[in-house]
C-alpha cells in the first residue's frame, strides 16, 4: 500500500492481527468516524481567526541561520497562497538572540574603549596607550579566527567569554610595554629595549597565562547541560589568552620600537633630550 487513505472505509480495512487465518480488521475493533477533532484552543491573530504552527530547529543548529532560511521559505510560500490567506510570524527566538548578542557586543566594545582610557590615564603617555589599543583589536581578531575554525559559533556565552577576555588581553601587553618604556627611560635605544623589555619578562608572563588558562581548563571537560552552557565561554576566554600572550611577545615590541616616544632623563644634568 502507498499508505494513503481514500475514504473511511480504507481505514477500516486496516488490518490488526492475522492468528491462523483469522484476519482482525481496526473496524472489528473499532468505530471509524469521518468528523472534526474537538477544539481545545483558539488561536486569532490581529483580531483574525488563523491556525499557530510551531516550528523547531534540530539540536545543534544555529537559531538564528535556520529561522532566516525559514522566512525565506515563507516569503515563497506565501506567494503560493490566496490573497485572503497570510502568514504571520508571532514569535520568534532568534529576535531574543540577536538582540542579547548584539547587547553583549556593545557591552565588550565599551569594556575596550573604558580600557584604553584607563591605560591612558595610569600610563600618562599616548603613544603607549595606542600600542595597547592596537593589541586589543588584533588580539581579538585571532581569537575570533580560532573561534571558527574550532566551529564555535558568536553567542551570548563566546560573547560573555570575550568581555571578560578584554580585561585579560591587556594585562600582558601592559607588562611587556612597562619593561619596554624601563629600558627606554635608562636610555637604551628603541630596538634593544625592545627585545630586552620583551624577552626579560617574557617567562613570567607566559608562566601567569598558562596558570590563567589552568583554572579555566576544567569547563572544557565538563559534561550535560553545564558543558553546552560553560564549554564555549572556557575555549573563548583561553583563545583570548593565548593570542594576547602572542600579541605581547610579537606586536608589542615591534609597536614599541616604531612608535613610542618619550623624554629620556639625563642622569648627570637636570635636563631631557628627544630618544
Amino acid at each position: 500500500t502507498l499508505g494513503r487513505f481514500e475514504n473511511i472505509q480504507d481505514i477500516e480495512e486496516i488490518l490488526i492481527s492475522n492468528i491462523l487465518g483469522n484476519k482482525i480488521y481496526l473496524g472489528d475493533i473499532a468505530k471509524v468516524e469521518d468528523t472534526f477533532k474537538e477544539r481545545n484552543s483558539i488561536t486569532y491573530v490581529n483580531g483574525k481567526p488563523g491556525i499557530m504552527l510551531s516550528l523547531q530547529k534540530e539540536s545543534g543548529k544555529n537559531t538564528v541561520i535556520v529561522a532566516k532560511r525559514v522566512f525565506k521559505e515563507l516569503e515563497t510560500i506565501q506567494n503560493l497562497l490566496p490573497d485572503d490567506i497570510s502568514i504571520t510570524p508571532v514569535f520568534d527566538s532568534s529576535d531574543f538572540i540577536k538582540k542579547t548578542i548584539s547587547q553583549v557586543g556593545w557591552v565588550a566594545l565599551f569594556g575596550a574603549i573604558l580600557a584604553v582610557f584607563v591605560l591612558l590615564f595610569f600610563l600618562g603617555n599616548l603613544s603607549s596607550t595606542l600600542i595597547i589599543s592596537f593589541a586589543i583589536p588584533i588580539s581579538l581578531i585571532f581569537t575570533f579566527t580560532l573561534l571558527y575554525f574550532t566551529n564555535l559559533t558568536l553567542n551570548m556565552m563566546t560573547l560573555g567569554g570575550l568581555a571578560l577576555g578584554i580585561g585579560m588581553m591587556v594585562d600582558n601587553s601592559i607588562v611587556v610595554l612597562e619593561n619596554i618604556f624601563r629600558y627606554r627611560e635608562l636610555g637604551t635605544d628603541a630596538k634593544k629595549s625592545a627585545c630586552l623589555g620583551a624577552s626579560e619578562v617574557g617567562t613570567a608572563i607566559s608562566a601567569s597565562t598558562f596558570t590563567t588558562i589552568a583554572v579555566f581548563l576544567p569547563i572544557l571537560y565538563v559534561q550535560g547541560i553545564a558543558s553546552e552552557l560553560f564549554r564555549s565561554m572556557g575555549y573563548t576566554i583561553t583563545f583570548s589568552l593565548l593570542t594576547s600572550l602572542l600579541v605581547a611577545l610579537t606586536l608589542v615590541p615591534m609597536l614599541s620600537s616604531k612608535i613610542l616616544r618619550l623624554k629620556v632623563k639625563d642622569n648627570s644634568a637636570s635636563v631631557s633630550k628627544e630618544n
